[in-house]
Order: structure tokens, then sequence, then C-alpha cells
């Protein structure tokens, strides 16, 4: 479990990740898929809700997502 939350909390892993739902995002928006979006968006509200991950790794990130999402 110990390093499962080192992974959790490594810079390197959360910039994977927020590169596959900024990729994501990207791709369902020019294609209007919003299922995918919905999905993609409740896996960025679980990032922002976390108690492991600090939201200084990755909120600006996230915010960019969002704002594409929504606009």
């Amino acid at each position: 479990m110990d390093l499962i939350v080192k992974s959790a909390k490594s810079k390197h892993h959360n910039k994977q990740l927020l590169a596959f739902i900024s990729e994501g995002v990207r791709l369902n928006v020019l294609q209007a898929r919003m299922g995918s979006l919905l999905n993609l968006m409740r896996i960025v509200k679980t990032l922002v809700n976390s108690t492991i991950i600090p939201p200084d790794y990755h909120l600006y990130d996230i915010i960019l997502t969002c704002i594409t999402c929504c606009a």
C-alpha cells in the first residue's frame, strides 16, 4: 500500500495521468462525445477531492482541462 501512495504522490505519475486526461478531453470535445467527457470529469473530481495527492501538483492543468471541456 505504501508503494501505491508513493507512486500517487509522484509528480511524474501525475503528469502522465494529466496528459491522458487532457488528451482525452481534447479528442472527445472535437468529436462531441459527452459520455467520455463525463467520465473524464469524474476522474478530475476524484483527483481534486483526493487527500493523498496534493492539489498543487495538478491544479493548473485541471483548470485548463475543465475550461476546455466547458467551452
